[in-house]
């Protein structure tokens, strides 16, 4: 059994210069050898045009069944990290003439990464260990 508490911290940037956007997203995972972990929901909101937002979602896990991968996860958290994965999907919608002309983006996003439980400081992910679709 495995119970995780985290937050991600990201930065969204709207560079539209006539509208501004509805921001969403789908249930982020930090998953754990395609077991999610932890899970948290990104509150829905309003963007202003030509804007930046740092958002912060929680992520929590408590009790998670390993079904047997927890011997696994004990020797690699020994020998330096932990690899994890956080996958989520984030969804802007903006409507430019009023609600005659919609534009909608998806955009699915994978980072990968290693978390080492004797260590408590935030990391920080590079734009190469991630992925977006």
């Amino acid at each position: 059994m495995l119970t995780m508490n985290c937050s991600v911290k990201m930065s969204v940037y709207n560079p539209a210069t006539f509208f501004g956007i509805h921001v969403s997203s789908t249930s982020i995972n930090l998953m754990y050898s395609e077991i999610a972990v932890a899970t948290g929901q990104l509150k829905k909101y309003f963007q202003p045009r030509k804007s930046y937002r740092n958002v912060t979602v929680n992520l929590q896990g408590i009790k998670v069944p390993l079904y047997g991968a927890g011997a696994s996860l004990a020797v690699s958290d020994n020998s330096g990290g932990v690899p994890m994965m956080l996958m989520f999907e984030v969804r802007s919608r903006g409507n430019v003439v009023g609600k005659l002309v919609r534009s909608k983006h998806r955009r699915h996003i994978s980072c990968s990464m290693e978390i080492n439980s004797h260590n408590s400081k935030p990391i920080k992910l590079k734009t190469s260990s991630c992925t977006y679709k």
